[in-house]
């Protein structure tokens, strides 16, 4: 026979164990497409702009919204120096169906620690296929993957027929 000491040292684990169990189960996150979808849209929301909205953090040279582009190109400008981690960021050229053309790293050209503009240059080799239209993406190096430091330069452009 158990005596009174194990009786209640057994009774209480089993209450904790109900307790633990209970706690999650009435508290757990009922998971349905609809809010796994808004999860995965609050993992992608960054800031994003186009040229003039994203002017105090980066700005492109000789390269607006809707220009016509074609291989090889390279792109120059400035971003601030939150923008790079070790040096670079990444760019990529996107059809507007989604296919990535070419992803490229950007390279600061000078000393990239610090709070001011500092020059940079990208360089993209592509082939567009059949597309007429696409973006060229900027994206801020974010080694934290903390949401609030993403941020994404977006340009519209369009492939010249060859």
């Amino acid at each position: 026979m158990i005596d009174k000491k194990t009786f209640v040292t057994i009774l209480v684990i089993i209450i904790i164990v109900l307790g633990v169990s209970s706690i999650y189960w009435f508290t757990k996150p009922e998971i349905n497409e609809e809010n796994t979808n808004l999860k995965l849209i609050n993992a992608l929301v960054i800031p994003v702009g186009n040229g003039e909205e994203m002017k105090d953090e980066i700005e492109i040279d000789d390269l607006s919204d809707n220009d016509f582009i074609q291989s090889p190109l390279e792109i120059t400008g400035r971003a601030k120096g939150t923008w790079f981690q070790e040096g670079e960021f990444s760019a990529r050229i996107v059809t507007e169906g989604g296919l990535i053309l070419d992803k490229t790293t950007v390279i600061a050209e000078k000393y990239w620690m610090t709070n001011d503009f500092v020059e940079f240059t990208a360089t993209f080799e592509f082939e567009p296929g059949t597309a007429k239209l696409g973006r060229i993406y900027f994206t801020k190096s974010n080694p934290s993957g903390l949401e609030e430091n993403n941020a994404e330069l977006r340009i519209s452009i369009k492939f010249n027929e060859e």
